[in-house]
This record gives C-alpha cells, structure tokens and sequence, in this order.
C-alpha cells in the first residue's frame, strides 16, 4: 500500500499544503456524491480518488454506515428480457413507526439478459451478471460497470458468484463450469472452476485445481465476512442438500453438512452476523424456521422458529402472507424483508419483520412513479455500500 502512496506528497489548496494523509481522512468520510464532485477539483485530487489504496479506505468507511436494498426486477416486453436495479437507503426508516418511507436517491439502470441468466446479490457495492461470453461487474453507485475476459465453457452451463477478501480488501468472481445432466432432475456436477481477482494489473482468469466434493450447484449464493456460501446438492442422485463454502482469501471449498433437506423455497440469508436458512415451518400459520450455522468444521446448526406478525396490522391487505416472499435478512438488524410475490404488486415496497420484537414495519420509496410492465423481484440484497470502484 505503501508504495501506492508514494506519488502523492502534499496537495495544494487555497495556498496551503495538506499533506495526503489528511486529504484521505477528510475525503473517506464524505458520502459519494459530493466525493463526484470533488473529481473536478484537479487532476492530483481525481486521482487520488481513484487510487486503490483510497477505494478500500473509502469502502472501510462506508461499511460502518447503514446498508442500502437492492432490487432487482425481471420482466419481458416485446420478447426481451430486462433488468432493473434499484437502490433503496433505509436510514431513514424508524423502527418505531408501522409504515416508514425513504426519501433518499434511487439508481437506475436497465440491463437486457437473457431469460434465465442469474444475478447475484450485492457485495459491498458491487454485481455479477451476464454470459460467460460477457460477464460483468456492475457498480450501482457509479453506474460504471467492466466486462471481464470471456470464459470458454461451450455448451455447459456455468455459475457466476462473487467474493469480497476484507483482509486484503480484494474482490474475486468465482465461475463454475457445470457437467452435461446425466440425471433426470437435470442437474450436473461442478467440473471446472476459474477464479479472477478484480482491480490487479493481470486481471485474468486462473484455475483451481484443488480437489472438491462432487456436487451441484445451485444459483444462490451469500457472501459473509469472506467466506462465500452457495447451496448444493450431493449423493449419487444430487438430491442431497448440502452447502459448499469458498474462502476468499484462500481460496478453499469445503462441504458443509446440513440438519436436512432444505425445501426449494428455502433462501440463504445472514442472521446476527452468521449463515441461515431461513424456510417456512407451517406456511398457512405463519411459522418461520431458522437453522444457524454455528460451527462449519463440524457441521453443527441451531435451530429457532418464530411466529410472523400479524401482517395484516401494517396497513397491508389481510391476504399478505400468501403474497409475500421473503427475501433476506437486513444486515443491520436482523429483520426479515419481504417483497410481493405476484406481478401487479408495488414494486417500490418492501415489508420488515422483526421477529424478536414481533413488529412488522413497511418501507415505501417516496415519489417513485412505476412505469414498467408488471414483473417480480427476481433478487433483492441489503447490503449495498457506497463503493467507488470504476469511477
């Protein structure tokens, strides 16, 4: 880091020197617009902004503020396939209150994919979308986004995930080349598997060679402190569930048993700071069902079950359960977020439960006018930070 630093030494402003050092402080605590506007300042300060070293510090800042939402919306219109992403602060949420707004900035942009191509969640800042022709980084606070070296993968299908090293402060993007179905529930085993570290000089693909346990894997992944989780399935009919974890930094897998069968609306999520799966218990009365992951060496898991609130009571329609699908968890207080689960719904709301205090709370974006075809959220991630990667 150090020799990143030599090339700036003092800067000049209002004739008076400040040493770089001071500048960072003072700048890594702004928020990202008026971080834009001092782009304009001079050539010195524009890079000082975009120097490596200042990004992480940058990050490391903006991880301590509250987490933003994410959605990402799926429609099709005319034959394409589109899709949105939307950034949503919750700052101003009370959790007090049963119906809370946010009047903060929303980001925008519109991506054509291809039907069934994933996204996956947010990761400090940052998505992973596309084909292995084009796969792509996209930052939706600076609504800059790289393509990265295409992945010849052929006919197979592949799984795109993305890692964050907060160590070494390294973002990796894990690709998993997929084996022709052998079965009938057509799933197949992970074969090849290629890594890229993002933001170095030789940003290329290498492969890792390790021997891993025969699985396959399924599109749904949850980065926790730099270890990247998605789920899997094993045994001889890859009808086991199982969970795979890939340590960022070192850049291990490993097989994580599981209490059961996880059912297939079963969703990974992040609950005081560890792995979930968070699941219905008894859908029809409202039962949610935790497992934590308390020791992965050993496999071992808590379970907790906790009965919904009644959702009707936040100024919602009393058929909400039924047309609600949770999500995730937020990743600062551990309540439940639910989006609608039909087409014609709002897409600009969201519904938090907090199951400890037995409170439900709605979040509305204020003065969001919705002029898209009706769609679903296809993914929606609450740990969105302000990152200035690619700016």
């Amino acid at each position: 880091m150090e020799t990143q630093r030599k090339k700036f030494t003092k800067v000049s402003v209002n004739s008076e020197l400040l040493p770089v050092d001071l500048i960072m402080e003072i700048l890594k605590k702004l928020s990202l617009k008026p971080l834009i506007r001092f782009l304009c300042v001079s050539k010195l300060w524009a890079s000082i902004i975009r120097d490596p070293y200042f990004m992480k510090l940058f990050l490391n800042e903006s991880l301590k503020r509250p987490k933003s939402l994410v959605f990402v919306f799926r429609a099709q219109s005319l034959g394409s396939i589109f899709s949105s992403v939307h950034l949503k602060s919750t700052r101003e949420i009370s959790s007090s209150s049963s119906s809370s707004s946010a009047s903060s900035i929303t980001y925008h942009v519109t991506c054509y994919t291809q039907q069934r191509m994933t996204i996956s969640p947010s990761v400090h800042g940052l998505i992973c979308y596309g084909p292995p022709s084009s796969l792509v980084i996209y930052n939706p606070c600076t609504r800059r986004s790289i393509t990265l070296p295409k992945i010849k993968a052929g006919r197979r299908a592949i799984n795109q995930y993305i890692g964050y090293d907060p160590l070494d402060g390294n973002y990796k993007v894990v690709c998993i080349t997929r084996g022709m179905p052998m079965l009938r529930n057509r799933r197949g085993l992970a074969e090849e598997i290629q890594v890229l570290t993002l933001g170095t000089r030789d940003s290329s693909w290498r492969m890792i060679h390790d021997i891993i346990p025969p699985h396959s894997l399924v599109s749904e992944e949850l980065c926790i402190n730099g270890v990247l989780y998605y789920r899997a399935f094993i045994g001889t009919k890859l009808n086991e569930s199982a969970i795979m974890s890939f340590d960022v930094r070192s850049e291990k897998f490993d097989l994580i048993k599981v209490p059961c069968n996880f059912r297939s609306f079963s969703k990974l999520a992040k609950y005081e700071g560890k792995l979930a799966v968070i699941f219905y218990e008894k859908k029809t009365s409202g039962i949610i069902g935790l497992w934590i992951l308390e020791d992965a060496s050993n496999g071992e898991w808590s379970k907790k079950t906790f009965a919904l609130p009644n959702l009707a009571a936040s100024s919602t329609n009393s058929r909400i359960l039924k047309l609600q699908k949770f999500r995730t968890t937020d990743a600062d207080t551990c309540e439940i977020i639910f989006t609608p689960s039909y087409a014609h719904s709002s897409l600009s709301s969201a519904i938090y439960c907090d199951l400890k205090e037995n409170k439900v709370r709605k979040f509305v974006k204020e003065g969001w006018t919705e002029n898209y075809l009706p769609c679903n959220a296809d993914s929606v991630s609450s740990t969105q930070v302000e990152n200035v990667m690619f700016l």
